[in-house]
C-alpha cells in the first residue's frame, strides 16, 4: 500500500508483507511519464533499481481484475 504523500517519479513510500508476515518498507517510485499513485491505494511492484534500492511501481485496481 501506498503511504501517505503518495508516490510519483521523484519520491514514494510503500508498505508491504515479507514472506513470514513481516511489514517492510520500500522507497518507490512510478516510472518517468507514468501517473502519480495516491495515498492509500494498491501499487504493483514491477522493477528495482539495485543501484539505488528503488522499486518502481504502477497503480493496480483490483476491482477490475476481479469484476
Amino acid at each position: 500500500m501506498v503511504l501517505p504523500g503518495g508516490a510519483g517519479a521523484h519520491s514514494g513510500w510503500a508498505e508491504t508483507t515479507t514472506d513470514d508476515g513481516s511489514p517492510a518498507l520500500l522507497a518507490v517510485r512510478t516510472p518517468p511519464g507514468d501517473p502519480a499513485v495516491p495515498a492509500g491505494r494498491t501499487a504493483l511492484l514491477h522493477a528495482h533499481d539495485p543501484a539505488t534500492g528503488i522499486f518502481f511501481i504502477t497503480p493496480l485496481d483490483l476491482g477490475v481484475l476481479f469484476s
